[in-house]
């Protein structure tokens, strides 16, 4: 006896919507973009994007920000502002309220001690400037690391 399979009725755009934000919150920038390669129509979706703000089920872009930022400087260690701002844009975050975020995530953020975390077990110069550059860290903080390995000086506190 074979197994029938079941086509479950397509979901409208409204519990798409809401499956979507009970995993985790959305900008509207991927809440529309999602419900779009789901092939809702615009309408359609700017209707369900409307009636989940009215009952509060999405925060707005700044609260995202915010949070995201807080998160990617406390999980990663080789996370520069440059890079989390990167990432909040992705996320489809507004370049202005990205920057007012990772400005405040990182309040306090030293630069030098952050690249030295991320390459303090490399020994090519070279490879850990590259390392640096793709993260984002300044070309003064790459050059610092960089003549410190080139010079093999193992004081990364001094100038």
């Amino acid at each position: 006896m074979g197994f029938r399979s079941k086509k479950r009725p397509a979901k409208s755009c409204w519990d798409t919507a809401l499956d979507l934000l009970a995993r985790r919150a959305h900008t509207n920038a991927e809440l529309v973009r999602k419900l779009r390669e789901r092939k809702f129509d615009d309408a359609e979706i700017d209707e369900t994007i409307d009636r989940a703000r009215s009952l509060h089920l999405m925060e707005d872009d700044e609260a995202i920000a915010n949070r995201y930022a807080k998160s990617l400087r406390g999980e990663r260690r080789d996370a520069t502002p440059r890079w989390a701002e990167q990432k909040l844009e992705q996320r489809g975050i507004d370049r202005h309220v990205a920057r007012a975020a990772v400005k405040e995530a990182f309040a306090g953020w030293d630069e030098r001690e952050s690249a030295v975390a991320y390459v303090r077990n490399e020994t090519d110069p070279r490879r850990a400037a590259r390392k640096l550059e793709r993260r984002g860290f300044s070309t003064d903080t790459i050059m610092w690391v960089s003549r410190r390995l080139s010079r093999d000086d193992s004081n990364w506190d001094g100038d």
